[in-house]
């Protein structure tokens, strides 16, 4: 090799480490990479974008699941629903429509207190009962103070029109953004089944990347109703925002009848 091409050489690493952080800079604020529900980052990929996703794959009570009353143990949880009418904002986050709430409203668990975070909806629903899935399940999702997580989840079903969620319709962003609903609560005791004496229990994660275990999941099976015409309109925002169902690895699922 020839003293011109070597210095050639050098001087073209030389100039290549020193902008090799700017181009790097670049790279990451044009990376357009984000998690979805199909297309290249659906999510058999998820754990594939980020190192804090990695439990999306490498989890091993992921959620969510299909649920077997016949397989599961009994149990009785002791709780009382303390929600109450406050003002709510909705949100377009890209993947669904969020309702958030202000402090007031929150679940007793056995007496330990999980704060009403926010609600959002998925169709049709992630949990299956004996591998069946419904139209579509609604998270509502509780903090206590130290940071657990209780996710309360109520099944929907094709029926009669829903009146609480007719009321929130025109306030739903169409694409990703916020809308503040000023001077209109929402009160979630009307998002409830009449029948809330029969659930099902397990241990699992977040639905949605960073995939996060330690959740505790409380799945009602009395659903509520909603008309076909409400769930199309849904689906004419996300036609399809569920998570499939991931595998139980053992763990057990308890049933209070």
């Amino acid at each position: 090799m020839s003293w011109k091409l070597n210095l050639y050489l050098k001087l073209t690493l030389i100039i290549m480490g020193a902008f090799t952080p700017f181009y790097l800079c670049l790279a990451e604020e044009n990376d357009s990479r984000h998690w979805d529900y199909g297309g290249t980052w659906n999510p058999t990929r998820w754990s594939e974008l980020k190192p804090e996703y990695a439990l999306c794959q490498q989890g091993r009570n992921q959620s969510p699941i299909n649920l077997v009353p016949h397989n599961a143990k009994p149990i009785s949880v002791s709780w009382e629903f303390k929600y109450r009418s406050i003002p709510v904002a909705i949100l377009n986050n890209g993947h669904t429509i969020e309702i958030e709430f202000k402090p007031g409203s929150y679940l007793l668990i056995d007496g330990n207190e999980y704060e009403l975070q926010q609600l959002h909806f998925h169709t049709p629903s992630e949990h299956t009962v004996m591998g069946k899935a419904s139209a579509g399940e609604l998270h509502l999702v509780h903090k206590t103070r130290d940071g657990k997580t209780a996710v309360l989840l109520v099944f929907l079903i094709e029926g009669k029109y829903n009146r609480v969620l007719g009321t929130l319709r025109e306030y739903i962003p169409r694409e990703k953004g916020e809308n503040q609903i000023k001077g209109v609560g929402l009160d979630v005791n009307e998002l409830l089944p009449a029948q809330r004496d029969s659930y099902y229990h397990y241990t699992g994660s977040l639905t949605t990347p960073p995939c996060t275990e330690g959740v505790n999941w409380y799945v009602m099976t009395a659903p509520i109703e909603v008309s076909s015409e409400q769930i199309e309109n849904f689906r004419q925002i996300y036609q399809v925002n569920a998570r499939p169902i991931q595998p139980l690895n053992g763990r057990v699922i308890y049933f209070k009848e």
